[in-house]
């Protein structure tokens, strides 16, 4: 959508808003906005300009500059259209779920002084107090049943309070937990036989490398060994992520911790999506039945229109094919008068023109047979019977 304004008016307006707000108006970033400012010559209000308004203190105005001759005074601002969210309708029941979820009353309380008692959790606290730690302080088990935790030994306490407080809201909820099987690392839950899992991680912070002595050592002695650009360290900022199936709309799936809302203030939420699940994956299988249909439907037509080219052009070749027999019979009926022209003007013994009215003879019979204008009628009846179009049968 385009909206034309004059130069005047465009540059009354950006001395009069903000260009943030004024670029919101158009739907547009303001970095933009400034550009078609600049090409179109209009200036815009500088640093603190803003800010002396506010405090009451007397501004100015940069003037418009005059237009050249080669300029115009239209400024067409191609404006982006807003994108209304699709409203998302749920059943009743999950509706209830929601509105149960988001009351206050049921919220799920982590108390740091909690005792673990929920058996996964304990049992991932005494693997992974047991654990060694990788290059980046994080505890790593090599079992194929690690727990799905990962996080430093400071946030070791904290995660494992987090894990068995939500173990023991989603059994309360009846869903029946599972440990994490053969290399796949998340406890698991199935909702509606759709399986689903979740985990924490520990987020990294990275720094510049200093190099130390060995690795400067070492880079002397060979110039291939370059020792690491950045080092990482753990930031104590946790992530819950849900695992779902592929292909699900409208589930969000990580929590991370915020300056002011940190995991534990958002595992209602986290059950809410949990909840949600089963009725997004409904509605990707029909979306995906529906995409099924349509690309049946398109390859039928492609087929189909395939089907109707290969015919005609079959078709055409037998009607090309005639048109080359016809030329054929015409070069070949030429012959034949000029063969019987040159015998009456030369002087040629008996058997020569015998043989000269033999050849005649065979030309104009295989003139008759191949030539479709004189047997028209079997011509045609072979179009009918042999070239006809297949979805005419």
């Amino acid at each position: 959508m385009k909206k034309s304004l004059t130069r005047e008016e465009l540059y009354e307006m950006v001395w009069k808003t903000p260009i943030q707000q004024l670029a919101k108006q158009f739907f547009l970033s303001d970095v933009w906005l400034a550009k078609v400012c600049r090409k179109n010559h209009i200036p815009l209000p500088g640093r603190g300009y803003w800010r002396k308004i506010e405090t009451g203190k007397k501004v100015s105005q940069k003037p418009l500059p005059k237009l050249k001759t080669n300029q115009t005074n239209n400024v067409e601002i191609t404006c982006r259209e807003k994108k209304e969210k699709p409203v998302i309708f749920y059943s009743d029941a999950l509706n209830e779920i929601i509105k149960k979820e988001s009351d206050i009353l049921n919220k799920i309380i982590v108390n740091i002084n909690s005792i673990t008692t929920h058996k996964y959790a304990l049992r991932a606290e005494k693997l992974l107090l047991k654990s060694k730690i990788n290059d980046n302080e994080i505890i790593y088990s090599h079992s194929k049943y690690s727990p799905p935790i990962y996080v430093s030994k400071k946030s070791l306490s904290r995660a494992i309070r987090i894990v068995d407080v939500l173990l023991i809201a989603l059994e309360s909820r009846n869903f029946r937990i599972q440990w994490p099987k053969e290399n796949k690392r998340y406890f698991s839950t199935t909702i509606k036989k759709i399986e689903i899992g979740f985990s924490i991680t520990e987020k990294l912070d990275r720094k510049d490398h200093k190099p130390t002595k060995e690795e400067i050592a070492k880079k002397k002695q060979f110039s291939w060994c370059t020792p690491p650009k950045w080092d990482y360290e753990p930031s104590g900022n946790l992530t819950l992520t849900l695992l779902t199936p592929k292909n699900l709309c409208n589930i969000k799936n990580n929590w991370n911790d915020g300056k002011i809302k940190h995991i534990e203030n958002q595992l209602n939420d986290f059950i809410i999506e949990v909840y949600k699940v089963a009725e997004e994956h409904k509605r990707a299988e029909e979306r995906n039945k529906q995409w099924e249909i349509e690309t049946a439907q398109q390859q039928i037509r492609f087929l189909e229109k395939q089907k109707e080219l290969n015919e005609y052009k079959r078709k055409m070749d037998f009607i090309f094919s005639g048109i080359e027999y016809w030329k054929q019979s015409k070069m070949l009926n030429d012959f034949c008068k000029a063969i019987s022209n040159s015998c009456e003007t030369k002087i040629l013994t008996e058997d020569q023109k015998n043989i000269s009215n033999e050849i005649i003879m065979l030309l104009e019979k295989h003139i008759n047979r191949i030539n479709p204008i004189y047997a028209l009628e079997n011509f045609l009846k072979d179009f009918e019977t042999k070239y006809k179009w297949l979805n005419h049968n």
